[in-house]
């Protein structure tokens, strides 16, 4: 799933900036959603527009060894995999992506509340 996080993540940020977005705007951020969305796995992509439909996030960082959507604590064997390969796992309580997040990075929940 390496190849698709990108595409994930941008997908993600995008369904967050279409809730701030004005019409005029909207139909471009729209056009711009689906454009992405035919880069991804159908089902992939599907999961991200169902959270953002719930008012969730569904692709979280890593946070101290926790999934960044729930904060269950992962086996030590995933987080050190996700670390090596920098890829995704699907949380098995909550079911978002969890990605190893880099130092410099923001979390969503920092872009979505503005922290």
């Amino acid at each position: 799933m390496k190849t698709t996080k990108p595409d994930l993540l941008e997908l993600q940020e995008m369904y967050l900036d279409l809730n701030h977005a004005r019409q005029p705007r909207k139909d471009r951020v729209l056009k711009a959603i689906e454009k992405l969305k035919n880069r991804i796995p159908e089902h992939l992509a599907q999961r991200v527009e169902d959270y953002h439909s719930k008012g969730r996030v569904a692709v979280v960082p890593l946070v101290h060894g926790s999934c960044g959507g729930c904060f269950l604590t992962l086996p030590g064997g995933v987080v050190n995999s996700l670390a090596a390969q920098d890829g995704l796992y699907i949380c098995e309580n909550c079911g978002c992506f969890v990605y190893p997040q880099k130092q410099q990075e923001s979390s969503p929940a920092e872009v979505a509340f503005n922290i």
